[in-house]
């Protein structure tokens, strides 16, 4: 329900922007309408970020950490408390996108981030992450 409430303002805030600068030509009114509008979307999209730990490997464990803001693009990934991978996605026209890193000594893991995107208001729905360890599929957030 609250996620409608959002929509809602979100679409009434969009058109009330173009109507204030196209019908009442009021450029303050259409400023208001705008900042409105991102504030509600970056609330909602806050909603869809991707945080989560899993931890890898039989003998030799690491802890692998993925953080995914959403709003941003910003993708972050750390192992033991290492950054491995620091990436910020400016526009990506693939529906899908691949982060990929190697670790361990004595025993080897390759682990693959799949992100997929749907294909209409992406930045405001959910984009599901899939987890590949050693190509099987681990876990799907």
């Amino acid at each position: 329900m609250k996620m409608q409430i959002q929509y809602t303002i979100m679409v009434v805030a969009w058109f009330g922007f173009f109507s204030a600068l196209t019908v009442a030509r009021q450029p303050w009114l259409a400023g208001c309408a705008l900042v409105v509008f991102g504030l509600v979307s970056l609330n909602v999209s806050r909603a869809f970020n991707s945080d989560f730990n899993l931890v890898v490997g039989q003998s030799e464990k690491h802890e692998v950490h993925f953080l995914r803001n959403q709003m941003t693009g910003r993708v972050q990934i750390t192992v033991d408390g290492v950054v491995q991978l620091r990436k910020i996605e400016i526009q990506s026209f693939g529906r899908s996108r691949r982060f990929e890193l190697s670790l361990g000594t004595a025993e080897h893991h390759d682990i693959k981030f799949v992100k997929s995107r749907p294909l209409l208001f992406a930045p405001w729905r959910k984009q599901p992450i899939q987890v590949l360890v050693d190509g099987t599929v681990t876990a799907a957030f």
